[in-house]
């Protein structure tokens, strides 16, 4: 009975390990992700874990992390807003989607995959010009704290992901209903990542 006890405590923390390990890489994936499945299964086998999954588990991990898009019902919060760009200062409609960590844009509701990634760690949020001042909504500013001069990602055409070129993102709500639910939830986000430090 004891040593069934043990076994299983022991598969559970194994499982617990690689549970987290992925976790971090689908939070990273987009900024970072794995070329191909062969990098996957050697990332894997080198987690330390006394017990080696078989693999057709690893398979359907790998599978569900990194071939599904982003799913939109995991989000916080999503809507159409409008978007700055980083080099050249034109708008954009984009759907945005909330989570804790991270806010992913993408070119419609439809889109598999997101154009953007803003991460929401070491971030502030400010107040943009408002209407009757601005003729393209309800603005609010994205800014990196520290001293990164850049932040953020950006997909290129050949589907790998490279630095944004935003010092801050600019983004634009079109009610101020949509506008207050945005910084309550960027500010959300910043309170509980300064509270688990």
């Amino acid at each position: 009975m004891i040593m069934t006890v043990v076994i299983i405590v022991k598969i559970i923390e194994n499982v617990t390990k690689i549970a987290y390990k992925l976790s971090i890489i689908k939070s990273n994936s987009y900024a970072d992700p794995f070329t191909n499945y062969e990098e996957y299964i050697h990332f894997c086998k080198n987690v330390e874990t006394s017990t080696q999954f078989p693999q057709d588990i690893l398979k359907k991990c790998y599978e569900d992390l990194f071939l599904k898009p982003v799913p939109f019902f995991a989000s916080d919060l999503n809507s159409i807003l409008i978007k700055q760009g980083g080099k050249i200062k034109t708008w954009k409609k984009r759907w945005f989607v909330f989570t804790n960590e991270c806010i992913y844009y993408y070119q419609t509701i439809n889109a598999k995959h997101p154009l953007g990634i803003i991460p929401l760690s070491g971030i502030e949020v400010k107040k943009g010009k408002q209407p009757p001042k601005s003729k393209k909504g309800y603005q609010f500013l994205i800014v990196k704290t520290g001293n990164e001069e850049k932040f953020g990602y950006k997909k290129k055409k050949s589907k790998k992901s490279k630095r944004g070129n935003h010092k801050n993102y600019l983004i634009s709500a079109s009610s101020k209903e949509e506008y207050q639910e945005w910084v309550k939830h960027l500010l959300r986000s910043i309170i509980l990542s300064k509270c688990f430090k």
